[in-house]
């Protein structure tokens, strides 16, 4: 369950870049380049903080399966 809200808050998070990327090629004449740009940056470092966050999940679980003694689960090691 930690992978998939980590996975969904990643999701969330690179879904909010593509549409500041968006609002970037399409607002920038009307709102300036320099805030347009600003609002783009902020929300790709929130979306690499997130994949970042999500690789981590991820990590420490695979980890918790390679512990000596710890009953493999179906499907893990593939």
């Amino acid at each position: 369950m930690q992978a998939a809200e980590a996975a969904d808050e990643a999701h969330s998070e690179v879904l909010g870049w593509k549409i500041n990327i968006g609002w970037l090629i399409e607002e920038s004449p009307r709102v300036g380049r320099d805030r347009a740009l600003r609002e783009a940056a902020g929300a790709s470092l929130l979306a690499v903080d997130r994949l970042h966050d999500f690789t981590e999940v991820c990590r420490e679980l695979l980890d918790e399966d390679e512990k000596p003694g710890r009953p493999r689960r179906p499907g893990a090691g593939r």
